[in-house]
């Protein structure tokens, strides 16, 4: 394609997208449009430039066909028509004539609409110019993060917040990313995995990364984590130390050297440390790691924690507590009166964090215990949940959320003292949903006499005026848990949520908020626009959340219909700084609920907010490789179905969604 013809083509995709941003959202809208301008700008001309009749200019004479078929008073539905007018287009594909503004339009109509072009016959689709729009912006943005992560001498310290965003932005990139770049992506990362200020970016991309990286450069990854697990007898690099940790479990798969279990073994040595931060940190590492500790290593391991149990620095205590809990129950078996003794200890202290690693530690060594010494710890924390601070109450609740194998008596007196949490008038709205919470936890372990009550309970929550938004959010997560709600209650129930989303997002629309960035997280501070009428809408943070958690409750046609109410939102740019991330969420959510040509539309919306290049926090950006990824599997799936056989018939859904799967 010549440069002109490039520039040609350029200037009716930009029509397209300036279209749909205006609210032209059906294509055959679009195109009837377009028609309508390319024959008004031809009538426009100067008399002399003017043909003398339809039959010497015979794109006018095709185009005035094809928009009285596309107007024409009947019953057919819009995209029926325009499946017709493709008919039409391949029969008569010679009328368009090659690098005239009608074949410009098509050019650029079929390079926006892609997946109208398996309709396209072998000779139409030869005789057009298409360009990947979508593909070439993220390309651009793509090389945009790897030039600000290339070594330059002249970058400005003060513009490190750009480049620390561009480490971060590679690993959310990946549904992406094309292959020939993924050498370069995965290069730029391993020059920032040893510099303190970009590692744990680094870290968190190259883990999102993982299947890009070559074998024979596994080995260098693995090793560097574990150098940054090693713990130096100062304060430095706790987050890395802990994200290099969670890294080296995501990669457990791949090969560790000799080196990596002698570093092993020298945090396993630290537990017993006099430098109390020391055998914290080591604590912490052990912990993480269990997963992959040899087993052989686990009774000595034992030995260390069960010394750090009774350290006398409470970070000691509690860190070893939580490593203890992870070993299996045969490792602990002879310790169980310690642990049971320590346990008691820890519940009784006038500590807050001691107190609360022992109501989270609880579940995983409630199998250690003889039934006597469950009933001791069981009444413990139920006296927690009746006298205690806000924080500790939430943690006896969800430590009572994890008992499951007990007798029943014990399980109808927990499923009450839950309930009563949630119907008094005097407890804390967050100690009600912490109950609300457990209820959905224990789900399958409610006795059957016990579950009446339950679902009474959690109607009244939905009911009852007294009870504030997050309680009924929460109700709402436990209503998805409960296995036993009859099903016409949890079509009531779902009804009510549906429509308090919906009048929530009406309550948005009606709001006067100015058209603002998404980019305002980093560097903190900076704003671009600004912020209109808010009174409306003061929980829009709420409201979102409750979207997202909704979804799995709302059956299809609803999410469709919530999907494009938000999609109406990001259309109209009525959300605010403070919202931005959280409804980038809750439309991430539902793009799968979005057709085809809604998610044309969402990335034209999104196409000028991720291209801003003053600030990088990438929400948009990101939000704009989900669609696009979604797209892509619709894209192919649309064109798979088209694939006839030799016996002339389609390919089956099942064969094109399982093929899909391997081609995304």
């Amino acid at each position: 394609m010549l440069k002109e013809e490039q520039i040609q083509l350029e200037k009716y995709i930009d029509k397209i997208i300036k279209k749909m941003r205006q609210g032209k959202l059906s294509p055959t809208e679009v195109l009837h449009d377009l028609l309508h301008e390319y024959l008004d700008a031809t009538i426009r001309q100067p008399p002399f430039l003017l043909p003398t009749s339809d039959n010497s200019c015979p794109d006018v004479r095709f185009a005035k066909f094809l928009i009285t078929f596309l107007q024409a008073p009947n019953q057919v539905k819009k995209d029926s028509k325009l499946d017709g007018m493709i008919v039409r287009l391949n029969v008569f594909y010679e009328k368009i004539n090659l690098n005239k503004p009608l074949f410009f339009l098509f050019s650029a109509f079929f390079s926006v609409y892609d997946y109208y072009r398996a309709q396209l016959s072998e000779k139409m689709l030869k005789k057009l110019f298409y360009k990947d729009i979508w593909d070439g912006y993220l390309q651009r943005q793509l090389h945009t993060i790897l030039w600000t992560m290339l070594d330059d001498p002249n970058f400005d310290d003060k513009n490190k917040i750009f480049r620390l965003a561009a480490c971060e932005a590679l690993g959310r990139f990946s549904p992406w990313i094309s292959p020939n770049l993924r050498e370069d992506v995965v290069g730029s990362l391993f020059k920032h995995i040893e510099s303190d200020y970009y590692k744990v970016q680094t870290i968190l991309s190259l883990v999102a990364l993982q299947k890009w990286i070559p074998d024979n450069k596994r080995s260098f990854i693995i090793e560097e984590l574990f150098e940054n697990i090693i713990i130096p007898e100062d304060l430095h690099h706790e987050e890395v130390r802990r994200e290099a940790c969670n890294a080296i479990i995501q990669l457990k798969e791949w090969p560790r050297s000799l080196k990596c279990y002698e570093i092993m073994n020298r945090c396993i040595d630290k537990l017993v440390a006099r430098n109390w931060y020391v055998a914290k940190e080591a604590c912490i590492v052990v912990e993480k790691l269990m997963e992959i500790i040899p087993v052989s290593l686990y009774s000595e391991i034992s030995n260390y924690l069960l010394m750090n149990i009774n350290h006398h620095h409470a970070n000691v205590a509690t860190h070893a507590m939580k490593a203890l809990s992870k070993l299996p129950p045969q490792i602990l078996a002879q310790s169980r009166l310690s642990l049971f003794d320590k346990l008691q200890l820890f519940f009784s202290s006038q500590n807050n964090l001691t107190c609360q690693v022992a109501c989270e530690c609880l579940g995983s060594l409630w199998g250690l215990f003889l039934l006597e010494e469950q009933m001791v710890l069981l009444s413990i924390v139920e006296t927690l949940i009746m006298s205690s601070t806000l924080n500790i109450k939430m943690a006896a609740i969800h430590a009572i959320s994890q008992l499951k194998f007990i007798p029943i008596w014990i399980r109808t007196s927990i499923v009450n003292r839950l309930l009563s949490i949630i119907e008094s008038d005097r407890e804390d709205s967050n100690v009600k949903v912490a109950a609300m919470i457990a209820l959905g936890k224990l789900s399958y372990f409610i006795p059957i006499d016990s579950r009446t009550p339950v679902l009474r309970g959690v109607q009244n929550v939905f009911h009852d005026v007294k009870y504030v938004e997050k309680i009924k959010h929460a109700a709402y997560e436990t209503l998805e848990q409960l296995h036993f709600v009859p099903q016409g209650i949890r079509n009531q129930l779902i009804e009510i949520l549906y429509q308090k989303i919906n009048n929530e997002l009406a309550k948005i629309n009606t709001s006067t908020f100015h058209f603002v960035s998404p980019f305002v997280f980093w560097p903190k501070g900076k704003y671009v626009g600004a912020i209109g009428d808010y009174k409306h809408n003061n929980n829009l943070e709420t409201v979102y959340a409750m979207i997202v958690r909704s979804r799995g409750l709302l059956n299809e046609s609803r999410r469709k219909v919530i999907a494009t109410k938000l999609l109406q939102q990001l259309k109209s740019g009525i959300f605010d700084n403070k919202s931005m991330r959280d409804f980038y969420g809750a439309l991430e959510t539902y793009v799968d609920d979005m057709s085809i040509n809604q998610k044309i539309i969402a990335l034209c919306h999104l196409l000028p907010l991720a291209s801003y290049e003053d600030c990088c926090h990438h929400h948009a950006k990101v939000l704009f490789v989900h669609v696009y990824a979604s797209y892509r599997k619709d894209l192919i799936q649309s064109m798979l179905k088209r694939v006839s056989s030799e016996q002339k018939t389609y390919l089956p859904n099942d064969v094109v969604h399982y093929a899909s799967s391997y081609v995304i």
